[in-house]
C-alpha cells in the first residue's frame, strides 16, 4: 500500500470501512473486477449479522446468494437501471431468469437480458406460479407492484424484493447524526429522491436545501417530486457542480437517464458552477452530498472555501472512477486534516452506490 493509501487507511474509523477501502485499492491496483464482487460480500456479511430473522424472508439478495432461487428459477418485475447491473448476480449465481416484465408499455416488447420484456398481465397467465423478485429499489414502487401483484391473487410467499428494507443511503448510518439548522447541498439530484430523504432524515426541521442537476429531464423530474412532497426552502440550480462556471459536453445516452455525466464525446452541453460560486456567504453549509458520474473531485475544488469555512459533513461517491478511493480522500484532506473517514457499499448489486463519508473529527 502506498504513502497515500496508508494515510487515508489510517483515517478509516472501522472494520468494515477498511475492508471495503481494501477492495477498492486492489481493483484500482489490478483492475480485477473480483475485488468488487469482494466488496458486494463484505457489504452483506455487516448488513446481514444484524438484521431481524423476518428480514431473510423477503429479502432477494440474501436468497441469491444462498441458492435459494437456483433450482426452479425466478421472474422479475421491474426493469429499471437497478435491474440492469443486477443481472450480473444472477448470471454468477447460474439463476434461470425466466421472464422480465414491467408495467411500462414504452419498455414492453424489447430485449433485455436475451429476454423480451412483456406485460405483467402476461408473465402472471404464463409464470405466476414462480417465484417473483420485484427489482425496482425505490420504496413507493415497491409498495405499488407489491399491492398490484397481490391483488390479483399472488400468494405473498413467493413474492422478494431485491432490495427490501434497504438502508437509507447518506442518511441511514449511525455516524451521521441530524444537526439544527442543517444546510443541505443534494449535488446530482437525478429525480429528487434524496431530497426527499433529506426531508425525512431532518424532519422537516431544516433551514436550506441546495439541489444541483443539469440535465433538463432529471430537473423537471426533482421540480415535481419538491413541488408533490410540499418541501419548501429549496434552492434549485439547473448547473453541473465542477471548479469554475464553464460550458461542457454532456452525455445524455445513458439508461433511465441513470448515469448521465460530462463527457468530451457529449452531443449535449451543459451549464457548470462550483459551490463556492453558487452558495450564499452567510449560509452555514452543514452537510454535502454527490452523486455526479465521476465529476466529484472537481466539484470538491471548486467548493474548498466552502469545505474550509463551514467543515460540513461530506457523503461523496467513489465508484466512478477506479482511483476515486484515493483521489477523493485525498482532496478532501488537502483542504482540511480534521477528516476522518466512513466507506459504505449501499447496494445489492456489484459496482455502484460506494460512499465515502467525511466526518469533522469534532463531531464525534
Amino acid at each position: 500500500m502506498d504513502e497515500v493509501a496508508k494515510k487515508i487507511f489510517s483515517k478509516l474509523q472501522d472494520e468494515e470501512s477498511r475492508e471495503l477501502f481494501s477492495c477498492r485499492y486492489n481493483y484500482f491496483k489490478d483492475g480485477n473486477y473480483e475485488h468488487l464482487w469482494d466488496e458486494l460480500s463484505i457489504r452483506n456479511k455487516y448488513k446481514y449479522k444484524s438484521i431481524e430473522s423476518t428480514m431473510y424472508k423477503k429479502d432477494a439478495n440474501y436468497k441469491i446468494i444462498n441458492g435459494f432461487f437456483s433450482k426452479d428459477g425466478c421472474v422479475l418485475f421491474g426493469a429499471g437501471a437497478n435491474l440492469r447491473i443486477s443481472l450480473k448476480l444472477f448470471q454468477r449465481k447460474s439463476i434461470k431468469i425466466h421472464c422480465i416484465c414491467d408495467s411500462d408499455v414504452a419498455k414492453q416488447g424489447k430485449l433485455l437480458a436475451e429476454h423480451t420484456i412483456i406485460s405483467p398481465e402476461q408473465m402472471l397467465s404464463e409464470y405466476s406460479e414462480l417465484p417473483i423478485i420485484i427489482t425496482p429499489h425505490l420504496e413507493n414502487i415497491q409498495k405499488e407492484i407489491y399491492n398490484y401483484l397481490i391483488s390479483r391473487g399472488v400468494s405473498d410467499d413467493i413474492i422478494f424484493f431485491l432490495d427490501y428494507e434497504r438502508e437509507k443511503q447518506y442518511f441511514g448510518v449511525p455516524f451521521i447524526c441530524k444537526q439544527p439548522n442543517e444546510i443541505y447541498i443534494d449535488a446530482g439530484c437525478f429525480d429528487g429522491e434524496t431530497i426527499l430523504d433529506f426531508n425525512a432524515f431532518t424532519e422537516g426541521t431544516y433551514s436550506k436545501i441546495y439541489g444541483f442537476e443539469p440535465d433538463r429531464e432529471c430537473f423537471a423530474k426533482t421540480r415535481k417530486t419538491i413541488e408533490k412532497a410540499g418541501i419548501e426552502n429549496v434552492v434549485m440550480v439547473q448547473k453541473g457542480l465542477w471548479n469554475a462556471s464553464t460550458t461542457l459536453h454532456f452525455d445524455r445516452t445513458k439508461i433511465d437517464m441513470a448515469g448521465c455525466k460530462i463527457s468530451e464525446d457529449g452531443a449535449d452541453s451543459i451549464e457548470t458552477i462550483s459551490i463556492d460560486e453558487a452558495v450564499c456567504s452567510y449560509d452555514k453549509i452543514t452537510f454535502i452530498k454527490m452523486d455526479i458520474e465521476g465529476a466529484e473531485r472537481e466539484a470538491i475544488e471548486g467548493g474548498a472555501n466552502t469545505i474550509r469555512s463551514c467543515m460540513p459533513r461530506l457523503a461523496i461517491c467513489i465508484y466512478h472512477k477506479p482511483d476515486d478511493v484515493l483521489a477523493i480522500p485525498e482532496a478532501i484532506l488537502s483542504i482540511s486534516i480534521n477528516y476522518i473517514f466512513y466507506i459504505r457499499h449501499h447496494a445489492p448489486w456489484v459496482g455502484n452506490e460506494t460512499v465515502l463519508y467525511a466526518i469533522p473529527e469534532k463531531n464525534i
